[in-house]
């Protein structure tokens, strides 16, 4: 829903950000709209804000030079009544997710892509508008920062961290009707043995583990590169129930046998389990690979019977399209 406020009806507009702020008199506000996603009292959430400002005003005292790093956190408007609500603004800050430094950083401190800004004659124009999908996306060189910065333990929601998310999700997708495997199945004589009932199980087992609020729940994730390319390992425990996953990078497929021969996963028990995610790159035919890599590993025979499947399969685009859906349900910055 789009809402254009009157200046009459409006006593101040305050933008804060970085513990400071700047309070711009209704007389010195030529426009304000916003589109409100959804609102919680006196906050409302928006994916599009737009203020029109007198350039003299924001001339005078650096204002300007004040907010250049576009990481205004929140616009609070004051009414006539002095009744106050917050515009919780559009944000990605994808700096702070797959910059160039390695620790991990507060999302508050990097420029929110979303904000725009643009002297028009007279007029200084702020605007925030929500990303289109697309423009989330981290090329390959930013997943792998992505990855190694930490961040899929330390982003979290309130019951779980976004490794769980993540894994969750990517086994949604290799249990779907139109897996990878099921295609794998339809273009040879290879078989899989109940793969869909054990990713479900494992999916299961994970979403049982933190349904406390992480309460006696570590995650351990290292990054270590095999055969050149990026490896990512993951260890999820809650007492006794361990997950272990292996996110294997593949942009080559020179070493693929070997990688997969190399880091098989023990067998799963009562209490473990493991498997190796394979992320290709888009443009590659992965159930032609897989089919190739099978028959290598299997010494060519037909009627192969594989128990239990320890590979997951997803890519980068879907990874990202991932990312984009968690970033907006868990309004992250």
């Amino acid at each position: 829903m789009k809402v254009e406020l009157k200046k009459e009806d409006i006593k101040a507009v305050v933008l804060e950000w970085d513990w400071d702020e700047i309070s711009i008199p209704n007389n010195k506000i030529q426009n304000l709209v916003y589109e409100e996603e959804k609102s919680n009292r006196h906050d409302i959430h928006c994916n599009f804000v737009s203020i029109e400002i007198d350039l003299s005003f924001m001339q005078e005292d650096n204002r300007i030079e004040k907010i250049q790093g576009k990481n205004i956190w929140n616009v609070t408007i004051i009414s006539k009544n002095n009744e106050k609500f917050t515009l919780t603004l559009p944000s990605y800050r994808k700096d702070s997710y797959c910059g160039e430094t390695k620790k991990i950083d507060i999302a508050w401190e990097y420029e929110n892509l979303c904000e725009q800004h643009e002297v028009k004659e007279n007029t200084f124009l702020l605007q925030w508008n929500e990303l289109k999908e697309q423009e989330i996306y981290m090329n390959e060189q930013e997943m792998s920062k992505f990855f190694q910065k930490g961040n899929l333990s330390s982003i979290a929601n309130l019951t779980h961290p976004l490794a769980v998310e993540l894994l969750k999700r990517i086994i949604e997708q290799n249990t779907a009707e139109e897996n990878t495997f099921n295609k794998i199945e339809k273009l040879s004589q290879i078989h899989f043995n109940n793969i869909g009932e054990a990713n479900l199980n494992v999916k299961k087992q994970i979403e049982d583990g933190i349904s406390n609020k992480m309460k006696g729940y570590k995650i351990e994730e290292k990054y270590e590169p095999i055969y050149g390319l990026d490896r990512y390992y993951i260890n999820v425990k809650n007492g006794v129930n361990h997950w272990n996953f292996n996110f294997i990078f593949l942009t080559e497929l020179k070493n693929l046998e070997k990688i997969i021969c190399a880091i098989e996963p023990n067998a799963d028990t009562r209490n473990y389990f493991s498997r190796n995610i394979l992320v290709f790159k888009d443009n590659v035919n992965i159930e032609e690979t897989m089919l190739d890599l099978y028959r290598k590993i299997y010494s060519n025979r037909n009627n192969i019977k594989i128990e239990n499947e320890t590979l997951l399969v997803t890519t980068y685009s879907k990874i990202n399209q991932m990312w984009y859906h968690i970033h907006k349900e868990w309004n992250l910055l």
